[in-house]
């Protein structure tokens, strides 16, 4: 080694504090965090509760039961071992009458 290869020290300013050289941070022991993020509301992304509603109608109640429809379920009540279809036919032949349907029915 010669004079040229020797470092000159004479340019280092020993005054400043050497600096520390800290590693970065591993993805291992870092918790990492979402940004918040500002969304703009709209209906497909709103919460429920801010929503505007639109009144639906009120459900409507069952209509009511016609008179053959009553006749065949008291018919099916009456003689509940009897087919649907057969109270039927008996009480169509009868033209609704309930009493010849009974009558039938028992006789």
């Amino acid at each position: 080694m010669d004079d040229d290869d020797a470092a000159d020290t004479s340019l280092i300013d020993d005054s400043r504090p050497t600096p520390t050289i800290v590693p970065a941070p591993s993805v291992d022991n870092v918790a990492i965090k979402p940004a918040p993020v500002a969304l703009q509301t709209t209906p497909g992304n709103a919460p429920p509760s801010q929503i505007p509603t639109v009144d639906a109608p009120p459900a409507q109640p069952p209509r009511p039961l016609t008179e053959t429809q009553r006749n065949e379920n008291t018919l099916k009540e009456a003689f509940p071992d009897i087919d649907i279809v057969v109270l039927r036919a008996i009480l169509s032949a009868s033209q609704g009458n309930m009493e010849r349907a009974v009558n039938a029915l028992l006789g």
